[in-house]
C-alpha cells in the first residue's frame, strides 16, 4: 500500500516520532512496519467489535462496543477503567446439587 493511501501516512509517524525526540531518524522498513501492524490492529478490533456488535443483536458498533473489546481483548483503557458487569455467582440449583453431593460424602 502506498503512502497516500494507507490511513496511517508515514509522515503522521514522523511528526509522531518528531514528538518524541527531533532528528530522530527513522528507517523506511520500520515506517512500513509500524503502518502495517496498525493497519492490522485496527482491523483486529474492528473485527472483534463487529462480533460483539452482533452477538448484542444490533446493527450499529458503537464506541461502547470498541471501549469493550480493547479492554477485554488487549487489556487497554481510555480515561477511568470501566467495569463491565459480570455475573459468576452459581444458580441455586448448583448450589443445591453441590450440598446435596456434599451430605453423602
Amino acid at each position: 500500500m502506498d503512502n497516500d493511501s494507507h490511513f496511517l501516512p508515514k509522515q503522521k509517524i514522523l511528526s509522531l516520532n518528531s514528538l518524541i525526540k527531533v532528528n530522530n531518524k527513522v528507517d523506511q522498513d520500520v515506517l512500513n512496519n509500524l503502518q502495517q501492524f496498525s493497519e492490522k490492529f485496527v482491523s483486529d478490533i474492528l473485527n472483534r467489535t463487529y462480533l460483539v456488535t452482533k452477538h448484542r443483536q444490533s446493527d450499529v458498533i458503537t464506541s461502547n462496543d470498541i471501549m469493550f473489546v480493547v479492554e477485554k481483548e488487549f487489556d487497554y483503557s481510555f480515561g477511568q477503567r470501566t467495569h463491565f458487569p459480570y455475573n459468576s455467582v452459581p444458580s441455586t440449583e448448583h448450589t443445591d446439587r453441590i450440598a446435596e453431593v456434599s451430605k453423602h460424602k
